[in-house]
């Protein structure tokens, strides 16, 4: 007799995923011009009953890289010679090793570049109050690479698909109302339904209003 298990896939959002010596790494990213091009990590070796012996061992940094690996390029978007890639829309590339593009980078993560990170609301530049200049948002272009969207769509997501689900009111007066946090749950509806859309050729729009109905659960 077999026994039947129920699998289900799910999307994790890893912030900085780290493999190897390079997860020791403990000097915080500065995102500077005077942050060090390499970096040093201790390791200590031990032989049976010998004393052990630490040592600063030297990691690659990206100033050591020549070339990259074509195997490790799994997708790209748009694909090779594609010649109807929408224009508004963001290029991406998947990568076999998810740290891959950080794979030298010679520092930690600093403080604000984790995601998911519920202490930390996005505001889309869109339904801030008028007449407002704040400094722009380095989340947004994060989402749109992440996501795959457009700005466009992002929109569309945030005030008319889901606004519900992502806890967003984007008629409040109250501009802490417009926001959403950026929590794993948000980060993930709003992945799912962006690979949804594309997996199944349609627009961010018609995905919601497919023939003028609604055909599946938006949560």
């Amino acid at each position: 007799m077999t026994d039947t298990v129920a699998l289900s896939s799910t999307y994790v959002f890893l912030p900085w995923v780290r493999q190897g010596a390079a997860a020791g790494i403990k000097t915080p990213d500065s995102l500077g011009a005077d942050q060090a091009g390499v970096v040093s990590v201790p390791v200590t070796l031990r032989v049976n009953d010998t004393d052990e012996v630490t040592r600063q061992v030297r990691l690659y940094g990206p100033g050591d890289v020549t070339g990259i690996d074509p195997q490790q390029v799994v997708r790209t978007n748009p694909s090779h010679l594609a010649r109807d890639f929408e224009p508004n829309y963001f290029p991406a590339v998947d990568f076999d090793r998810p740290d891959f593009p950080w794979l030298f980078t010679p520092a930690a993560s600093g403080a604000g570049e984790r995601l998911p990170d519920t202490a930390s609301a996005f505001l889309h530049p869109s339904l801030r109050a008028a007449g407002v200049h704040t400094a722009p948002d380095v989340a947004l272009p994060r989402l749109l690479a992440g996501l795959r969207v457009s700005d466009e769509d992002l929109i569309r997501l945030i005030t008319t698909d889901l606004p519900k689900h992502l806890g967003v009111d984007p008629e409040s007066a109250s501009e802490d109302a417009r926001r959403f946090a950026l929590s794993a749950k948000n980060l993930s509806l709003l992945y799912r339904h962006a690979r949804l859309a594309e997996r199944l050729k349609l627009s961010i729009p018609k995905l919601f209003h497919w023939d003028g109905t609604y055909s599946f659960n938006r949560g």
